[in-house]
């Protein structure tokens, strides 16, 4: 559970045909943890699962309080991820 008055978001990086992608949810309830998205990305028909199938190694996001999220990428062996993750306001 995350306190309440913070900005809360999550990150989330998966691999798809071959190629990594990464999401960025912001906005999310005190309650809301990364458990509950995670089936998203991979449930028919979610906006989740068309991040997932759009194949972006790179995305930003903002919240409502005007917080920028941007992650990127960098480089992936197998399952493994080098990533960049840049927070502002």
């Amino acid at each position: 559970m995350n306190p309440p008055g913070r900005n809360n978001f999550i990150v989330t990086f998966g691999i798809e045909q071959e190629k990594p992608w990464v999401a960025i949810e912001a906005d999310l309830a005190p309650t809301q943890t990364c458990v509950e998205f995670i089936p998203t990305y991979f449930t028919p028909g979610t906006a989740q699962s068309g991040k997932r199938e759009f194949v972006s190694p790179e995305v930003g996001n903002r919240d409502g309080a005007g917080v920028n999220v941007h992650a990127k990428i960098t480089s992936f062996q197998g399952t493994t991820f080098w990533a960049d993750l840049d927070i502002s306001n």
